[in-house]
């Protein structure tokens, strides 16, 4: 009777602790994917912001790099520059 109620016992810790695994297994993907959507909720709010200022960089082209009269104003220009 005695080593009935052992073995008994004993399955009960491993069942105990395969459930604990699979729970810590659980919540480890669940922290993955919590990390990985954050990253990419990261990006698309970046992308936005970036996309956001070039669509809306003051001078109305949308492109303030590529735009060849972008500096040259008349508060650059060397004609109205005083001494």
């Amino acid at each position: 009777m005695a080593t009935k109620r052992k073995r008994r016992s004993q399955l009960a810790r491993e069942s105990a602790r395969r459930r604990s695994e699979r729970l810590a297994a659980r919540e480890a993907r669940r922290r993955r994917t919590r990390t990985l959507l954050a990253a990419v909720a990261v990006v698309a709010a970046l992308t936005a912001l970036v996309l956001w200022i070039a669509l809306h960089d003051g001078n109305g082209t949308g492109a303030a790099a590529a735009s060849p009269d972008y500096d040259a104003g008349p508060a650059n220009s060397s004609t109205t520059r005083s001494r």
